[in-house]
This record gives C-alpha cells, sequence and structure tokens, in this order.
C-alpha cells in the first residue's frame, strides 16, 4: 500500500514499526480502539497485536468481544494477564476466576487455561520467555 491510498476497511495498518528496542511506548486505550475497528474483531470477536518481542520477553495486546473464548493451551512460559478494560473469566487448574478491569494474574509455566469475555474486553499478556 502506497502513503496515497487507503487501506481497505478493517485491515491492519501501520506495521512497519519495531517489535525490539531501549525504549518502545504504547497507549492501550488506543491500541486496542485500533484493533476494535480491524477485520479479525469485527468477524471473529477476537484480535490482538504484540507490541513488544524481545528473546526473554513478550508483550500481547488482545481484544475479545463478550462471549469470544481463547481455547485452552498449556503454555511453556510464565505469564501475566492484566484485565485493561471489561471483564474476562479464565478457566484454570479446574477453577473459574473472574478477572475485572485493574486485576492481574500471573500463570506459572505449564498452566493449562482457557479464557472467555463476559463483556467487551481488553487485555495485556505479558509473556517470559524461557531460556531467553
Amino acid at each position: 500500500m502506497s502513503p496515497t491510498t487507503s487501506p481497505t476497511a478493517g485491515e491492519r495498518t501501520g506495521l512497519e514499526r519495531s517489535l525490539q528496542g531501549p525504549h518502545l511506548s504504547f497507549h492501550l486505550g488506543v491500541e486496542a480502539d485500533r484493533l476494535r475497528r480491524e477485520r479479525p474483531w469485527v468477524e471473529h470477536g477476537h484480535n490482538a497485536i504484540t507490541l513488544a518481542k524481545h528473546a526473554d520477553l513478550r508483550l500481547v495486546l488482545e481484544v475479545l468481544r463478550a462471549g469470544a473464548r481463547i481455547a485452552t493451551r498449556e503454555p511453556q512460559e510464565r505469564m501475566s494477564m492484566e484485565v485493561l478494560a471489561g471483564r474476562i473469566r479464565l478457566h484454570v487448574g479446574g477453577r473459574t476466576m473472574d478477572l475485572a478491569q485493574g486485576h492481574l494474574l500471573v500463570l506459572d509455566r505449564g498452566t493449562a487455561h482457557e479464557i472467555e469475555a463476559v463483556e467487551d474486553s481488553a487485555f495485556l499478556l505479558t509473556v517470559g520467555q524461557p531460556g531467553g
């Protein structure tokens, strides 16, 4: 896409950015709003973008529409989830935990979990990379 053309409605723009560097800055509310205008959110109720990616750390901003789910996974990394907006339900270790805006949860390696949006939600996923 050239600088003079417009993106197709719902397509991601502005991906020519660095995922690494000595300092990266983001306005999470603005980024979440942008994710909600893109095709994956519109069509599937889920969208995400990696904000930073280093050998030992990854930051991912995710948005989920109410009722949407992220399938069960058992990550090999430690991770934290900080709810920025809305409310999500986490199914982990036979328990169900409701996490609202401002809640931070840390999960150890190998902790199987499934995420469900109770309301339209945004959360920041911080993933530590083993051996990074």
